[in-house]
């Protein structure tokens, strides 16, 4: 048991460098989907999916085993404020 739960941490660390990057890109995204179609959301949406990406890069600074987790359910929630908001 505690083999495989010590080869479980090692991975997720090893890992993390691969995921910060994919979550700094969706973050990325996100904000550039934000400027370029600033017409197509209001604008209370598009304060709450900027705050909301910026809580996401906050846990990527985190000391956190786990920061694609947080920042991927953060990413998430700015796009679908953004759903929300669409005019």
């Amino acid at each position: 048991m505690r083999k495989s739960s010590l080869i479980c941490v090692l991975a997720l660390l090893l890992a993390s460098p691969a995921v910060f990057a994919s979550c700094k890109e969706l973050i990325k995204e996100t904000r550039q989907d934000i400027e370029d179609n600033q017409d197509d959301y209001t604008l209370v949406s598009r304060n709450k999916a900027k705050a909301m990406l910026m809580k996401a890069e906050a846990n990527l600074l985190d000391i956190n085993p786990l920061p694609d987790l947080d920042c991927r359910k953060m990413v998430r929630k700015a796009k679908s404020e953004l759903r929300q908001g669409k005019k």
